[in-house]
């Protein structure tokens, strides 16, 4: 499509309003070269579209390369990072194991010793009233 411009009409119409048709003529056929460079044809319209779809296209896949690359960079850091947090983890399962054990070890010390304590305070007890019962008997 282009501009409607009718020259002839144009030039006519400068003429009946005193100007020299020559003139006139020369100006409609200057204005005319003018206002066809000015406007943009569809032709051109779509030639750009076509420029800045490609454009977009080229963007959207080096922003999904981008996209991409990070994902990778934060699921690798995210991969260390947890596997630090178990071997962390595993480290102080092992000492908290050790703990039990030594915790384990101490009771059972303690239970022979409460046991040993039991016996000796029964036999006190028994011996004393074995004294208490004979100053009183005698």
């Amino acid at each position: 499509m282009t501009l409607q411009f009718d020259t002839l009409d144009y030039a006519k119409r400068l003429a009946e309003t005193g100007v020299p048709l020559a003139q006139a003529e020369a100006q409609s056929t200057l204005l005319a070269e003018v206002l066809e460079k000015s406007f943009a044809h569809p032709s051109d319209l779509v030639a750009l579209e076509k420029n800045v779809l490609s454009r977009i296209d080229v963007l959207a896949c080096e922003l999904g390369g981008r996209i991409d690359a990070l994902s990778c960079e934060l699921h690798g850091r995210i991969d260390a990072i947890s596997y630090a947090l178990n071997e962390r983890m595993d480290k102080l399962d092992a000492k908290i194991d050790a703990l039990e054990l030594k915790f384990e070890a101490r009771f059972a010390a303690m239970a022979g010793e409460i046991h040993l304590l039991k016996w000796m305070v029964g036999m006190s007890i028994a011996m004393n009233t074995g004294i208490l019962l004979k100053l009183f008997l005698s």
